[in-house]
C-alpha cells in the first residue's frame, strides 16, 4: 500500500498536519513509479486512495478481509497500526533490521502498553505524535499517558471522571488543569490518528494470488 501525491482528508480537517515533516529527497519521490512498474512486472498487487493514506487502506482490508474467514498480517514499521490488532489481525514489525521480528497479538500489545489494541488511538491522541504534527496534550507525554489509560480506558471516560469534584488517584491538580483545558485538542487528535477501516476498495483478492511472472519481462525490465 503507498500514500497518496495528494494532500488527505487530515489535512482538510486540521491545516498543519504533518506540517514540520521534512521534504523526502526527491530522489525518493522519482523512485517510487519504477518501484509500481517492478511490483506490476512481478504481478504484486498495489493499492493507493487519493485522499487517504496507506494506513487506511490497511486498515480497510484488515477489517474486510477476517469478515471473509481470513486471518491478516500487517508487515510494517509503522506502530500506529497496532490499533488494528484483534483476534485476527497481527501486526509483524522489525526490531533489527529483517532478522528479528516482533509480532503483535492483542496479549503482546497489552504486555507492551499495559492496556489493549482499543486503547492504542486513546493513547496518541492523548500524548500526540510530533512526526505527523498532532497535539495532543501539550505536556502529557508516554509515561502519562499509558498512565492515564490503564486508569480510565478511554477519553471519553476519563472526562468524565475530571468533570466531577476532586481529584481521581494519581491525577494531579496541574494534570487536571491540563486535560480539561485541551479537551478540544485531544478530541481532534483522537479523529486524526484513528486509521479508516471504511474505504470504498475495489480489491479482488484473486488478483493478489501468487504467481509465476514473466520471467523474460522481468529480465527485461532488471
Amino acid at each position: 500500500t503507498f500514500d497518496h501525491s495528494e494532500k488527505t482528508f487530515r489535512h482538510e480537517q486540521f491545516a498543519d498536519y504533518k506540517a514540520h515533516r521534512a521534504e523526502a529527497p526527491d530522489g525518493l519521490y522519482e523512485q517510487i513509479p519504477i518501484i509500481k512498474n517492478i511490483l506490476d512486472t512481478l504481478g504484486v498487487v498495489h493499492l493507493d486512495a487519493p485522499g487517504f493514506e496507506a494506513d487506511d487502506i490497511i486498515g480497510t482490508l484488515a477489517k474486510q478481509l477476517p469478515e471473509r474467514g481470513l486471518d491478516v498480517a500487517i508487515i510494517t514499521g509503522d506502530m500506529d497500526t497496532l490499533q488494528l490488532v484483534n483476534d485476527h489481525v497481527s501486526v509483524h514489525t522489525f526490531a533489527k533490521g529483517f532478522s528479528e521480528q516482533i509480532i503483535y497479538t492483542p496479549a503482546a500489545v497489552h504486555e507492551r502498553f499495559g492496556f489493549g489494541p482499543e486503547g492504542m488511538i486513546q493513547y496518541k491522541a492523548l500524548r500526540g505524535d510530533p512526526s505527523d504534527n498532532i497535539p495532543g496534550v501539550p505536556g502529557v507525554g508516554e509515561k502519562t499517558g499509558a498512565m492515564l489509560i490503564q486508569k480510565f480506558g478511554t477519553i471519553d471516560k476519563m472526562y468524565k471522571a475530571l468533570e466531577k469534584e476532586g481529584l481521581p488517584d494519581g491525577v494531579s491538580a496541574k494534570l487536571k488543569e491540563k486535560l480539561l483545558a485541551n479537551r478540544a485538542s485531544s478530541d481532534q487528535s483522537l479523529d486524526l490518528v484513528t486509521i479508516r477501516t471504511d474505504l470504498p476498495l475495489k480489491f479482488d483478492l484473486d488478483s493478489a494470488a501468487v504467481t509465476k511472472p514473466d520471467t523474460e519481462a522481468v529480465f527485461a525490465m532488471f
